[in-house]
């Protein structure tokens, strides 16, 4: 064959066969320098200038399938092009095609910008491997959700898989067989925010190595040093005095103590200190003899016949009591009226849906509650409670009953003196 004919045959594309699994094409360099080497160069049009968009060269690895006449398949695809030509700003895209459900899809692309992993959205997952766990680090397209250490740590997961699962509507599961999720900040302040449509809800915090939880400027702190929790501010730092505990419709109902509470007594915080005038001996001598026994509505509806009975007074009567005597019981802190009102919202029960962000909720009603009539909207219901404070109110029928028997005595005395 001539040398003429060779070229010829070259250019006209080369096709290497063996019979065996032995490399078709070896190439191996002498240099022992360090440059690199060897090295395959693949060109596309070197005498014209480069445009963006030309194919710099493409690597296809087939194989057949099995097709009653067997088809020659495209089963691996290394793309190169040219994604910007200009000089000294020069970019280049190269995308790796797999064979994925009988089409071409992107698995890994390249670009100037980004790296892009299934740019073709195929329902398949990116696992990475650590030493000894097989799902460091997992994306689950199908689940849209990426996992670290865990396969599953969503909602009813078992503890065995122990890991943080952060899916796509914003959802982040935590789950641990036996360990903690440590939060860590070298200075006071909040630590974890709570959000709702953008605007901060509540978080907790940290403020002199103890723990708050607060919701704006009302919040709660746990002091372990000197065992007690306190009221606190947005900061954690002290809130006195403004706090309280339950509200007039949404009550504790029993409160477990080794000793009663202690109320502030200090005559330096006090003015206008007075005996009781003859009004308010009338009206205590009155409530004196209003005290029943009684059972709770609710509770005898909960428990029926072995609802306990209670001892106390009707705030009505206390109210009808006062106002005989001539006194305006709303002057008075041991009778109290707390009005709100009241929108309730039927909610159907509501299915699980992890992947939107949406977990299994019952059918209830949602009770809203506004403290003020204008800030009710049109529709709400009034209510009105009255109640008393016992520790008051006793101590207002004992002040009485002492000046009563003080004013006794000295009558009997005046008596037995004559």
């Amino acid at each position: 064959m001539s040398r003429a004919q060779e070229i010829a045959d070259l250019l006209a594309g080369v096709t290497i066969t063996t019979a065996d699994n032995n490399p078709q094409i070896t190439l191996t360099s002498t240099d022992t320098d360090a440059g690199h080497g060897p090295r395959l160069n693949m060109v596309r049009n070197p005498s014209e200038a480069g445009a963006d968009g030309d194919n710099l060269g493409q690597i296809f690895i087939q194989g057949y399938n099995d097709a009653g006449t067997p088809e020659l398949i495209d089963y691996f695809q290394l793309f190169t092009e040219i994604a910007d030509a200009s000089d000294g700003t020069e970019d280049a895209r190269q995308i790796h095609y797999v064979m994925t459900g009988g089409s071409q899809r992107s698995r890994i692309e390249h670009n100037a910008t980004e790296t892009v992993i299934n740019e073709d959205s195929v329902d398949v997952d990116f696992r990475v491997e650590g030493a000894t766990n097989a799902n460091l680090l997992t994306v689950d397209a199908g689940d849209e959700a990426v996992r670290i250490n865990t396969t599953a740590a969503g909602p009813g997961a078992s503890n065995t898989n122990a890991g943080i699962e952060l899916r796509e509507a914003g959802l982040v599961f935590f789950s641990s067989a036996s360990g903690y999720v440590n939060i860590n900040r070298n200075a006071d302040g909040t630590q974890l925010f709570f959000n709702q449509s953008g605007n901060l809800a509540g978080g907790i915090g940290i403020a002199s190595s103890e723990v708050f939880f607060r919701s704006g400027e009302t919040a709660l702190l746990f002091d372990d040093t000197a065992n007690f929790i306190r009221p606190a501010d947005g900061a954690g730092g002290a809130r006195d005095n403004i706090i309280d505990l339950g509200e007039t419709n949404n009550r504790f109902d029993d409160i477990f103590a080794t000793n009663g509470t202690i109320q502030t007594s200090d005559e330096n915080e006090k003015q206008n200190i007075a005996s009781l005038t003859s009004a308010e001996m009338t009206a205590a001598k009155a409530i004196s003899a209003l005290f029943k026994t009684y059972k709770w509505k609710d509770k005898v509806a909960e428990k029926g016949d072995s609802a306990r009975i209670h001892t106390g007074v009707v705030a009505q009567e206390v109210q009808t009591a006062m106002t005989n005597a001539g006194l305006d019981p709303t002057k008075y802190a041991f009778w109290c009226s707390n009005t709100w009102w009241e929108t309730s919202t039927e909610v159907a029960a509501v299915e699980e849906d992890i992947k939107n962000g949406v977990l299994a909720d019952v059918a209830r009603t949602n009770i809203t509650t506004y403290h003020t009539e204008d800030a009710a909207p049109e529709g709400a219901t009034k209510h009105t409670r009255l109640g008393v404070r016992y520790p008051e109110l006793l101590a207002f029928i004992g002040a009485a009953t002492e000046q009563r028997l003080a004013d006794i005595e000295t009558r009997l005395a005046a008596l037995e003196a004559d």
